[in-house]
Formats: structure tokens, sequence, C-alpha cells
């Protein structure tokens, strides 16, 4: 039943995939066929799912800085993206061209005021390589770093 709902889901051009406990899956579900994504929960130090499986999401109560409540944490074994971007991007409709190499990202999707790091770094060089924004390079959300990702 799980692979021809994601069947359905291929051919109407979304990514499909089943999230299930590790329970569900051994007990209920069973295996899921090939490319589908396999997104097993269970809340433990390792999973315990002895199938192939491509995300492992570990807790539901792990803090994270900015955001008050409760929040689910995963760990991806594979590529779950767009195809990955080209060093020379074109922005779309604009014939902007960018120049250098592509910038690292920050893999944090999250930041305030304040906040400081090589994550704030990656942030920075792609605002300053996408918007030339003339930022300084200071590992520091500041003013005009928040000014650059509203423009942005």
């Amino acid at each position: 039943m799980c692979d021809g709902w994601c069947e359905v889901i291929a051919a109407a051009g979304y990514t499909p995939g089943v999230y299930a406990s590790t329970s569900w899956f051994n007990n209920k579900i069973g295996t899921i066929a090939e490319p589908h994504t396999k997104w097993v929960a269970q809340y433990y130090k390792v999973c315990q799912y002895k199938g192939a499986y491509d995300i492992w999401q570990y807790s539901s109560s792990e803090g994270v800085p900015g955001i008050s409540s409760r929040t689910d944490v995963n760990w991806a074994y594979k590529n779950l993206g767009a195809e990955p971007l080209p060093t020379q991007p074109v922005e779309q409709n604009s014939g902007k061209s960018y120049g250098g190499t592509f910038p690292k990202l920050p893999v944090r999707r999250y930041f305030k005021r304040g906040d400081t790091g090589k994550q704030v770094e990656y942030l920075q060089l792609f605002l300053n390589w996408y918007g030339n924004y003339g930022l300084v390079i200071d590992q520091c959300i500041g003013s005009k770093t928040i000014a650059a990702v509203e423009s942005f």
C-alpha cells in the first residue's frame, strides 16, 4: 500500500517517502521500494531498525536556540534537496551572473541578533556573493547582516 501511494506521489512530480516509527516499519509496513525515502522515528541513542533507511528522527524534544518549544531533530543519510547548485548560477529572469565560486552555505537555518561563529560567517559570505551587500565578515549577526537578510 505504501509503495502504491509513493508511485502516485512520484507521478505527480513530488518526491515520495514514508515516515513511521521503528515498530510500524517492523510490524505493519515492512519494506519500501527504492528510491522512495524511508524516514524512521525512534527516540533513542541509536536507531535499532535493521532495514535500510534514509532519515532517522532521533528526538522530539531537542532544545534549539531561538525556538521556545521542543523540536524534532533528524539525521539525513541521503541528499534530499534539489540538484546541486552550479558554481556560476544565474538569477532567474535577471540575467545577473554571480562572480566567484559558490560559497559554502550555513547548515543552520535560523539566526538572531548577536549570534556568532562559523555558521554566521557562511551566511555573510553567501550574502556578499549573492547581493554584494558589502558585509564585513566578522562572524556576528548585527544590524547590517540583518538588513542584508531582509533585503535578500
